[in-house]
């Protein structure tokens, strides 16, 4: 079968995954651990590409260490409740050369959550007043039989999304769950910046992404993270819970929580994600990513495959640097692809990281190259290795400039 050119390709990439790594810690630890090449412990945040134990941001973690996992604030779970496409933290110490880690703590935590308001597809849909972007590497999974892709959600489908915001109502899907389709959403989460607040301690609102958000500090809102009532105010990162939403466009909260990075002064970061606002770009060497502040020297920042002309609006890049000030210090910055072809068919050959499908079309996999087996559900850690000869899989990449397939994703799926 030849490859097809996907849907999107016309497009802008839109295709997120936002990485946060902190490198470094108190100068105590910074010898590493000796004779291991590991780093002192940092906090990864990305999107998880496949297991055994776990791979997130291109650094497989090891899990036999683990002390929590929690999903969603429940830590009765186990780690094949995770899914391939959720977005992740990661605590844990790193190899020097970033490829390998052990975890200490994974947590999960769903971003948007709620009914589907309407619908523009194949591009994307609204959820809770927010614009959620799907690209040809947003993953897919269903809870309702009968929706089985993207093109059969309605107005009266709940979903859970995953991946990353602007903070001001538009979302960067790297999963999208369908929860169930009966016009009632079971709960409702809302990751943004405030805006309009009008409040105090006792009571009040605010918008976030077209949402009204009401509060009530007497019952039923309570807050977490050290945050209090009386903190909120406009531009302030915070994820609301509600417990259901039928209608009418607005919800009372139940939890407020912070979803800002402040706590994390001095770190080292890496960001990966979409350029979001460049209109500082020229003057102060400065835009924002995923709704993050990013700051650079264009005299000592290094950049790979582009450059400063290539800072562009819903470009796809990754930021190397160090956290301070309420802005990400950029030491580096790196360009990105994503997929815009797909070939299905059976594998004819397989060498080294290399795949050949239907004997037509080789696709080459890298570290974030990401892998589910959509025949065994249940085989939570399919991976390259379990790829044979006749297999039937879905490839979907893009052609680098070296005029290499990239595969974004493999699929093992029926024929």
């Amino acid at each position: 079968m030849s490859p097809l050119y996907d849907r999107n390709s016309y497009r802008h990439p839109l295709w997120i995954i936002f990485m946060i790594t902190v490198l470094t810690t108190v100068s105590a630890c910074s010898g590493g651990e000796s004779g291991t090449g590991m780093q002192p412990e940092q906090t990864t945040v990305g999107e998880i590409t496949g297991f055994g134990s776990i791979y997130v941001n291109g650094i497989h973690f090891e899990t036999d260490q683990l002390e929590t996992l929690e999903i969603d604030d429940d830590t009765n779970v186990a780690e094949t409740d995770l899914e391939v496409g959720m977005v992740v933290t990661v605590v844990g110490s790193v190899s020097a050369d970033g490829t390998q880690g052990v975890a200490r703590q994974i947590l999960m935590s769903t971003a948007v959550e709620g009914l589907v308001f309407s619908t523009n597809l194949p591009d994307s849909i609204n959820v809770m007043g927010q614009t959620i972007n799907i690209t040809n590497d947003t993953h897919f999974n269903s809870s309702v039989p009968a929706i089985s892709d993207f093109d059969q959600i309605a107005t009266t489908t709940a979903v859970e999304v995953h991946g990353y915001t602007d903070g001001l109502g538009e979302f960067f899907a790297t999963m999208v769950n369908v929860v169930q389709n009966n016009g009632v959403a079971p709960e409702v989460r809302l990751l943004g910046r405030i805006q309009s607040f009008t409040g105090d301690a006792a009571s009040g609102s605010f918008t976030i992404g077209g949402i009204t958000v009401q509060y009530e500090t007497e019952n039923p809102t309570s807050f977490d993270d050290g945050l209090q009532a009386g903190d909120l105010a406009n531009d302030l990162y915070v994820e609301v819970e509600s417990t259901n939403y039928t209608g009418a466009g607005n919800v009372l909260a139940t939890e407020i929580e912070r979803a800002d990075l402040n706590d994390s002064e001095g770190s080292g970061y890496e960001l990966e994600g979409v350029v979001t606002d460049t209109s500082n770009l020229m003057a102060l060497n400065e835009f924002n990513l995923n709704g993050q502040r990013v700051v650079f020297d264009p005299m000592t920042v290094v950049f790979e495959g582009g450059d400063i002309a290539d800072i562009q609006l819903d470009a796809e890049l990754e930021v190397e640097g160090v956290y301070s000030n309420g802005a990400l210090q950029a030491h580096e910055i790196s360009f990105h692809v994503e997929s815009d072809m797909e070939i299905l068919g059976s594998v004819t050959a397989i060498s080294g990281n290399t795949l050949t499908i239907d004997g037509v079309t080789t696709v080459t996999v890298n570290e974030i190259t990401s892998y589910e087996d959509e025949v065994d559900e249940m085989n939570h850690y399919f991976s390259f290795d379990d790829i044979t000869l006749g297999m039937f899989i879905k490839a979907k990449y893009y052609v680098d400039e070296s005029m290499v397939n990239i595969a974004t994703q493999i699929e093992r799926t029926n024929p």
